[in-house]
């Protein structure tokens, strides 16, 4: 009998505000999985109009970055753009 095979996607957030004086660079993004050969998509969103929302603002990437993951564990995926954030920005 063969295996059905099932795909679950779960959204992950974080949301911060870049406190200081100055712009600050976003170079990467950091996950823990707990299987291998996970599909991810990484979208960043700027400007929230809700910050209880994190896709409540303005998609960075005309189209999210993706990749595969090989192992168990943490993950710092280097973005293929940095993204400037201004102060006070969300």
């Amino acid at each position: 009998m063969p295996s059905e095979v099932t795909t679950i996607y779960i959204p992950v957030a974080n949301v911060f505000t870049v406190k200081g004086d100055a712009d600050e660079m976003l170079k990467a993004v950091s996950i823990a999985l707990y299987d291998v050969d996970v599909d991810y998509s990484i979208q960043i969103y700027k400007n929230l109009t809700d910050l209880s929302n994190p896709t409540s603002g303005t998609p960075v990437f005309a189209t999210p970055q993706e990749g595969r993951t090989t192992y168990v564990g943490y993950y710092t995926i280097e973005l293929d753009k940095s993204v400037r954030l201004k102060p006070n920005e969300s």
